[in-house]
């Protein structure tokens, strides 16, 4: 049985079970149809896309500066990766998504992801250049952009 064969023989099913089944389903139906109509607004796209190169210009900050400052601080190499999960992990926490939903984001919450991978990207780079302890790196990317998050977005 396919899945349309499953939705036919369910919408005939009656009971408070059944019930509770078809408004889940419709809910899910107009959630999923929603996220398309977003999806196609210029808006949304435009904010997608500006998200993507902030998030990239974040990644190529802990790429091409972070890692190596922190090897050179002495970091085990094989580590590095954790970076950019703990920089993403602290963006999507603060607008309350999770790394694998960024495509179901609105356009305020992707401009907002947009603001502190830009913060993040410049703090790593600023406080890199002053040799600062990649711990202490992290720290201060986190107290910026969580004062960030606590006055523009709250």
């Amino acid at each position: 049985m396919n899945r349309d064969g499953f939705t036919l023989l369910a919408m005939g099913f009656t009971g408070a079970k059944a019930l509770q089944f078809k408004l889940a389903y419709i809910a899910e139906f107009n959630r999923m149809e929603e996220i398309i109509h977003m999806h196609l607004d210029p808006k949304w796209q435009k904010a997608r896309q500006s998200a993507k190169d902030a998030t990239r210009r974040m990644t190529d900050a802990i790429r091409d500066i972070l890692i190596p400052l922190a090897i050179k601080q002495g970091m085990n190499p094989e580590k590095a990766h954790h970076f950019y999960n703990n920089y993403n992990r602290l963006i999507n926490k603060l607008i309350g998504t999770k790394s694998d939903s960024r495509s179901l984001l609105t356009d305020k919450q992707l401009y907002e992801t947009e603001k502190m991978s830009r913060f993040a990207a410049v703090q790593i780079n600023l406080l890199a250049s002053a040799d600062t302890d990649y711990h202490d790196i992290y720290f201060g990317v986190k107290d910026f952009v969580q004062n960030y998050a606590k006055v523009y977005m709250f």
